[in-house]
């Protein structure tokens, strides 16, 4: 996810506030699942399938902004 922000950014397109799950939400799912799994080991097992959906989402979400982005030809 970082790399499609940086790729994106290095073309001049702004990228901030793009995706659902960006790191400030993936740290905290991964921590409150972490934390679940105290009590309960599975929860860590499906954190991490909660949070490789979100990324895989919010990498879609991100290449989408470019294309759009592109396709109106706001590139700089």
């Amino acid at each position: 996810m970082s790399y499609s922000r940086a790729r994106a950014e290095a073309i001049g397109i702004k990228m901030e506030s793009i995706g659902l799950a960006e790191r400030p939400e993936r740290i905290i799912i991964l921590a409150l699942f972490t934390i679940a799994a105290i009590y309960w080991l599975p929860a860590l097992n499906i954190g991490i399938i909660v949070l490789a959906v979100l990324s895989n989402f919010t990498v879609l979400q991100r290449a989408l902004h470019v294309y759009k982005t592109l396709k109106k030809g706001n590139k700089p």
